[in-house]
């Protein structure tokens, strides 16, 4: 259960910084809002208007697209972190398994923040600011890892958390 809140908690975190990186690309009352350019009605093919424009956004409010990152994130998250328990399962010393989930979870939530940004925005965002978006988040993912992993120990595997 700590492992589900450590997924959903990471999540947020990208998320907030993808909402950080969101470029402005839409004024509402004064506020920008994170829409993507394909989103938005112009110019459509050779000059004629609205021919081949995507669809208007389900909602321009700001918080939908903020819990849309979120969602994107956890199943990014949730996939790598799923795919690499395995690999830790065959590690037998306590601190080297310990550090290597919290690599493997800042790894992780890195890596989706970048994706995001890039299924989110397209290349709205620049790739070097979604990768030190991504840095700073995985930062943040690695602290907080240890932390999870040092009081609850490793998912699945009590013969790692009982060895020294």
């Amino acid at each position: 259960m700590p492992q589900a809140l450590l997924v959903v908690g990471l999540s947020l975190l990208a998320a907030w910084m993808l909402r950080a990186l969101a470029p402005p690309s839409l004024l509402r009352d004064g506020k920008r809002l994170p829409v993507g350019l394909a989103s938005q009605v112009g110019p459509g093919h050779h000059g004629a208007d609205s021919v081949g424009a995507a669809p208007r956004p389900v909602s321009n409010e700001a918080l939908p697209h903020f819990l849309g990152g979120a969602f994107l994130a956890v199943h990014l998250i949730a996939i790598v972190l799923v795919a690499g328990i395995p690999v830790l399962r065959l590690v037998r010393r306590k601190f080297v398994a310990q550090l290597s989930f919290a690599l493997l979870a800042a790894a992780a939530t890195g890596v989706s923040v970048v994706l995001a940004a890039r299924f989110g925005y397209g290349d709205r965002v620049a790739f070097r600011d979604a990768l030190i978006g991504g840095v700073d988040v995985a930062r943040y993912a690695f602290v907080i890892a240890i932390a999870v992993v040092v009081i609850f120990g490793l998912p699945g595997n009590p013969q790692v958390r009982s060895r020294g």
